[in-house]
């Protein structure tokens, strides 16, 4: 009996550091792709921002708990969602042929679904960079993680009143997910075939930075404000469910 309680705790204390080591390095590249996005679309240094963003998220947090956290993620979202579609919709109108520009132009260019049709998509073979077995796999370990182990994820299903409640927020998030993943997907690519449909003379695009380079030169006034707030906003509160759950 005593080993066992040895075993057990042992066991507990190696998965609790091992997640606190994850979740530390997790938010030092988010609080690292803030820092990206901002030195795209305003220009500040990246050291600038990682400090601002890290200080102002421990203030909060701290200070409001986990439902400054969960009122930020909702402001976030609905920042998040509506700057982007507000984007999307702004870059298909400067593309030529619209949505049909943008898919013909990413067909030409080996950015659309030309990988479903070539038989090493559905090999095991590990040196294919990506394939169909990978991408079912990895979908399917990260929802089992994030909704049985990751502490992020289940402080706030524990938030919620009931078990009941618990399982309808699943269920929402996934059903959200898939359209949100859709404008984002697309979204990249109508910035992709804007920008090779017109090209910045002496600028070498890169693609971390050529989404921010839009909304900072392209946008009309006040959506560049609107978009950099609703990616702060994300930021915020990927980092504040890091820190709620690293102190707990």
């Amino acid at each position: 009996a005593v080993v066992t309680v040895a075993l057990t705790l042992s066991s507990a204390a190696v998965g609790s550091l091992s997640f606190f080591c994850t979740r530390l390095v997790y938010i030092g590249l988010i609080l690292f792709s803030s820092a990206k996005v901002f030195e795209g679309a305003a220009g500040w240094p990246a050291p600038v921002t990682i400090v601002l963003v890290g200080v102002v998220a421990i203030v909060y947090v701290s200070m409001g708990g986990l439902r400054a956290e969960m009122w930020s993620d909702f402001f976030h979202f609905i920042l998040l969602v509506g700057g982007v579609s507000l984007i999307v919709a702004i870059c298909i109108s400067r593309v030529d042929g619209g949505v049909m520009g943008v898919i013909d132009y990413a067909r030409q260019h080996d950015r659309w679904f030309q990988d479903f049709s070539k038989p090493e998509f559905y090999g095991v073979d590990p040196t294919v960079r990506v394939t169909f077995w990978l991408i079912v796999i990895s979908v399917t370990r990260e929802y089992l993680f994030y909704n049985s182990s990751d502490q992020i994820s289940i402080q706030r299903l524990l938030s919620t009143g009931s078990y009941t409640q618990a399982k309808k927020s699943i269920w929402a998030v996934s059903a959200i997910s898939l359209p949100v993943s859709a404008i984002l997907w697309f979204l990249g690519l109508a910035v992709f075939a804007y920008y090779g449909q017109h090209p910045v003379p002496g600028v070498a695009l890169q693609g971390d930075t050529a989404l921010f380079r839009f909304v900072a030169t392209e946008m009309p006034p006040l959506v560049p404000g609107i978009f950099l707030s609703a990616m702060l906003a994300a930021v915020m509160s990927t980092t504040d469910s890091g820190l709620d759950s690293l102190s707990t």
